[in-house]
């Protein structure tokens, strides 16, 4: 098995077989001549020229005949392998051209002209022209958008990139129109260069991009309505509300009764606190969320104004993060530091200079910490505020506790503390 394979490999390479075979034939051939020659000389065999001449005959006949069928063989077999590569090959082929020709997508080669030179099945069903007439086609007649000079320009581009992806318009035979989005590739076979493109009707796609689009343009067009009429919900709320607190005012001028002053202007107070949550909506530009520090600090201002007619100004400092409140949460929270703030106005600073009122926000743990504190003169037991029956304190605690799931605590340390703790999924 060594020796066929050796021969096979080495004196009969297919490049080298008529050489080595005729070197070989001649070796064998001189050899013979020489053996018989010897032969002779010793005259070990009693034979004349004309059976020399046979017997060298028929050995060479038998040489001869050995390498040619060994050349047989080898033709043989290279002749089978042959054909199995070409038989898979041509299977390959097969299913190439059938793979091309059943894509969904349109397959079209282009010479560095612009010419047709391939198409599948998809491509002339895409554009209404049989295979042959698209192969006597150029680019630019059924894509306008291209000259001649342009097209093959633009295949030059291509070629330079290697691959590309891009939208057109194409014609069909009958005139009509497509939207195509074509991707190309530059590749070369058998020595020439060839751009191949795949091409894809976009007409559905635009049909659902225009229907979508359209139905953005309502939607956006039905969240503006929305916005509007929800601004002037919270427009027409503020007005109510000071409606309401604008008949309180003149009830207020009406009597002498100061208990009932007192609680007509604590009253008015308490609806401008949710007035002014409404203002804010109304001239922010979420509908869903306030400037919290804007609201709070306007909230206490007004305060300040309403209640410390007769008292000494109030230096108002205010540490509040941004932080996203719902708008009832924010009516909440105001609704607490109003009650607060009246308190601290009414009671902690008496005729005095230098008063100070402190309010702070922080989120730490998804937990809000609200602290509002004065330098009044403070409370000698904090725990009497708590068991209070005030309007006000019962509205801080019903607030905190029951709507905001929180606490709060009152201490008192050169002036009243109060720590408000509530989660911060409360307010959201």
């Amino acid at each position: 098995m060594i020796l066929p394979k050796l021969l096979q490999n080495v004196i009969f390479s297919p490049d080298y077989i008529p050489s080595r075979f005729s070197l070989i034939f001649a070796f064998i051939g001189i050899g013979g001549v020489l053996l018989l020659d010897r032969i002779v000389d010793l005259n070990i065999v009693k034979i004349g020229p004309l059976e020399i001449g046979i017997l060298y005959t028929l050995f060479m006949s038998v040489i001869l005949c050995f390498l040619l069928r060994y050349m047989l063989s080898l033709i043989k077999e290279t002749e089978a392998s042959y054909l199995a590569v070409e038989k898979r090959e041509k299977e390959s082929l097969r299913l190439f051209n059938f793979a091309l020709d059943n894509s969904a997508d349109a397959t079209y080669w282009f010479t560095f002209d612009g010419k047709f030179y391939y198409v599948n099945d998809a491509a002339s069903r895409m554009l209404g022209y049989s295979k042959e007439e698209l192969l006597d086609m150029y680019l630019w007649e059924m894509d306008h958008n291209f000259t001649s000079a342009q097209a093959q320009e633009f295949l030059q581009e291509i070629k330079d990139v290697k691959h590309t992806t891009f939208e057109t318009i194409q014609t069909r035979k009958d005139s009509k129109t497509l939207p195509i989005e074509v991707s190309a590739n530059y590749f070369t076979h058998e020595g020439k260069e060839f751009i191949c493109a795949f091409g894809r009707d976009i007409s559905e796609r635009r049909v659902y991009q225009n229907a979508i689009e359209e139905a953005n343009i309502e939607l956006i067009k039905s969240n503006s309505e929305k916005e509007t009429l929800l601004k002037e919900v919270h427009h027409r709320v503020k007005n109510n509300l000071e409606i309401i607190s604008s008949l309180l005012s003149m009830q207020y001028r009406r009597i002498d009764d100061t208990y009932m002053r007192t609680i007509l202007q604590q009253s008015r107070s308490r609806i401008h606190t949710m007035s002014l949550v409404h203002e804010f909506l109304y001239k922010s530009d979420k509908l869903d969320e306030i400037d919290l520090n804007g609201y709070v600090k306007q909230l206490v201002s007004d305060i300040i104004l309403l209640h410390s007619e007769e008292k000494s100004a109030v230096e108002l400092n205010i540490d509040i993060p941004v932080i996203r409140f719902s708008t009832d949460a924010s009516i909440r929270l105001g609704m607490v530091l109003h009650e607060l703030c009246v308190n601290s106005i009414k009671y902690a600073f008496k005729n005095r200079d230098n008063n100070i009122l402190n309010i702070t926000l922080k989120l730490e743990n998804e937990i809000i910490h609200v602290c509002v504190e004065d330098n009044g003169e403070g409370v000698e037991d904090v725990t009497k505020i708590l068991q209070g029956n005030s309007l006000g304190l019962q509205l801080i605690q019903t607030i905190i506790e029951e709507e905001l799931d929180g606490e709060v605590t009152f201490n008192s340390n050169n002036g009243l503390i109060c720590d408000i703790y509530f989660p911060s999924k409360a307010v959201q």
